[in-house]
C-alpha cells in the first residue's frame, strides 16, 4: 500500500470544535509540505496509506490501523502551551508533535525515519514556507512560461497565475484565495491546467472552467 497522507490534530472528542478546526488549519501548511515531500518518495507502507497524530493530554495509543487503513497514533499535546504560544512560533509545536508521532511509528511499522524527519527540518530551515509551482506550461511558439504558483501559511491558502518571457514577469493574477482546508485546498488541486485554442484554462473533474486567460491579450505584453 502506498502512503499518501499525514495530519496532525487534537482529539475532536476531548476538546472544543473551535480548537480543533483552528489547530487543523494552523497545522494544514506543515502538513500539506511533508505530505507532497512524501508523494516524491512513493513510500510503501504494510497496511495504511495515511497517518494521524492524535493530539491528547495523555497519550495512550501507540498505532491502530482502522478499517478505512487509516493509522492513528497519539501524541502529546497541551491545550495551556497551544493557547498561549505566539502564532509565529506554534509550527515548533507542530514539528514537536509530528517528530513523537513518528518516532512511534517507526517501533512497529517500516517507515523512512531520516527521510520524514530530514522533511521536517527542511521546512523549519525554509523558515516555516510552503511555497512551490504547482504547474507551468510552455505556450508554443513564443517564449512565454505559465506558471500557478501556491503557498500555505498558518491562516492563507493562495494561487496565483504568472507568466514570464524568458525569466521577466510579465503578468500576475490572483486565482484563489482561502482558508487553509484539506477539504477546499485538496479539491482546487485536482484540478487540470490546458491550453485550448486562444485560452489557458483550469477545469475540475467535472469539467467546469474554474479559471482562463487568453494568449493573444499575452503576447501583446512583450
Amino acid at each position: 500500500m502506498i502512503f499518501k497522507d499525514i495530519f496532525v490534530y487534537p482529539e475532536p472528542v476531548d476538546y472544543d470544535s473551535t480548537v480543533v478546526t483552528s489547530f487543523k488549519m494552523q497545522s494544514w501548511s506543515i502538513c500539506l509540505y511533508l505530505i507532497r515531500e512524501i508523494k516524491t518518495k512513493k513510500i510503501i507502507s504494510d497496511n495504511f496509506n495515511r497517518i494521524c497524530f492524535i493530539g491528547k493530554e495523555k497519550p495512550f495509543n501507540e498505532g491502530f490501523v482502522n478499517s478505512c487503513n487509516v493509522l492513528s497514533v497519539d501524541v502529546p499535546f497541551d491545550l495551556n502551551e497551544y493557547s498561549t504560544r505566539p502564532l509565529d512560533s506554534l509550527n515548533e509545536l507542530f514539528i514537536q508533535m509530528l517528530s513523537y508521532g513518528i518516532n512511534i511509528c517507526i517501533s512497529k511499522h517500516k517507515l523512512p525515519l531520516d527521510f520524514l524527519l530530514k522533511s521536517l527540518e527542511e521546512f523549519r530551515r525554509n523558515g516555516y514556507e510552503n511555497k512551490w509551482t504547482w504547474r507551468r506550461k510552455r505556450i508554443k511558439g513564443t517564449a512565454l512560461t505559465c506558471e500557478i504558483i501556491c503557498e500555505v501559511t498558518m491562516d492563507k491558502f493562495y494561487a496565483e497565475f504568472i507568466v514570464s518571457d524568458k525569466t521577466t514577469i510579465i503578468y500576475r493574477r490572483d486565482i484563489l484565495t482561502d482558508k487553509p482546508s484539506w477539504i477546499s485546498n485538496s479539491y482546487f488541486l485536482k484540478n487540470k491546467f490546458l491550453i485550448r485554442d486562444d485560452k489557458i484554462l483550469l477545469a475540475d473533474n467535472l469539467g467546469k472552467i474554474t479559471f482562463e486567460e487568453k494568449i493573444s491579450k499575452l503576447k501583446k505584453l512583450i
